[in-house]
């Protein structure tokens, strides 16, 4: 870079290069301060300095014309969305206003007219007749009635066939066959209460009946004959005859019981004794009303009663009781 004084001369040093530079406006300038006044010619030209030092800026040029618009830049990304504004305080509640006035009340409205009566409903259903209550204990027996007196004979005089309204009186009490002594048949008829000692069993054949009911408390417990029978099997179907009062079993397998015969009124039991270790089930058949079948269960030495009744029909037997297991 050149710098090429205007209006100041000036002698500038360079003491980093040992030099100094002397500068001025023109040629005439410069033999002023250099004295050169002789009559010589201006010598040649010397070789060109180094570069001065960068004179002071100058003044600013005066403004350029505005240029042309320059091309719009690419949008730029949308901002992230700023945060939520903190909510606002509550506003305070407004005072309550008053109660507004009571309407008045209505008028009443007209009844309606009542409704007709609804139509009777039928009769429900009778319920099934219940299951008929176990006979009662029989009473204690009473005790025995004083002894009538003693019959009252009147003395006989004479010879017995002489009397003859005796003789025909006795002749018609014993009639041939009319007695017993011993073994024989007895017949007759027979009034009040009779004591008949026995020492054997009483049989006979041929038909007839007692013509009259035996009076009340008149056959006591020990006369009574109650028995017990097996099953005729321990497993399977089979027919088991209604005669005995209790009936036993200790089943080995799976068993249907159909029974066989009949008395009206009659109650008997059922005696079941279980065994090993399975459980078999026991049902009920033919001419049985039952509650359902009896599992044995598992358990050895366990024992289940099961108890019917003998119905009007005098063969079919009714359900009344049964346990539950027993030791």
């Amino acid at each position: 870079m050149s710098y090429r004084p205007t209006s100041v001369d000036c002698l500038v040093d360079l003491p980093n290069q040992g030099k100094s530079l002397l500068m001025a406006k023109n040629q005439s300038a410069l033999q002023t301060i250099v004295g050169a006044t002789g009559g010589g010619g201006v010598g040649p030209e010397g070789p060109q300095g180094q570069q001065g030092i960068q004179g002071v800026p100058g003044n600013d040029g005066a403004t350029g014309s505005q240029g042309a618009q320059g091309i719009q830049g690419v949008p730029g990304n949308d901002g992230a969305a700023g945060s939520d504004g903190a909510q606002g305080l509550q506003g305070i509640q407004g005072i309550a206003g008053n109660d507004g006035a009571a309407g008045a009340q209505g008028q009443q409205g007209i009844q309606g007219i009542p409704g007709d009566n609804g139509a009777q409903g039928a009769p429900g259903a009778d319920g099934a007749q219940g299951i008929q209550g176990i006979q009662g204990i029989q009473g204690v027996q009473g005790q025995q009635g004083d002894q009538g007196p003693a019959a009252a004979w009147g003395d006989v005089t004479g010879t017995l066939s002489n009397q003859t309204d005796l003789q025909t009186a006795l002749n018609g009490k014993q009639a041939s066959g009319n007695y017993a002594t011993g073994t024989g048949t007895a017949n007759g008829t027979n009034t009040g209460d009779q004591t008949i000692t026995l020492t054997g069993d009483i049989t006979g054949t041929g038909t007839g009946s007692f013509a009259t009911a035996i009076g009340a408390s008149k056959v006591t417990d020990a006369m009574k004959v109650e028995t017990s029978a097996a099953t005729s099997a321990t497993t399977g179907t089979m027919t088991v005859s209604m005669t005995s009062e209790i009936i036993t079993i200790t089943p080995t397998g799976a068993c249907t019981f159909n029974a066989s015969g009949g008395r009206v009124g009659r109650i008997i039991t059922f005696s079941i004794t279980t065994s090993g270790t399975t459980s078999f089930t026991l049902t009920w058949g033919t001419n049985f009303r039952k509650v359902g079948t009896l599992a044995t269960g598992t358990t050895s030495a366990r024992f289940f009663a099961v108890t019917f009744r003998c119905l009007g029909n005098g063969t079919t037997w009714q359900e009344i009781a049964r346990t539950a297991v027993q030791t």
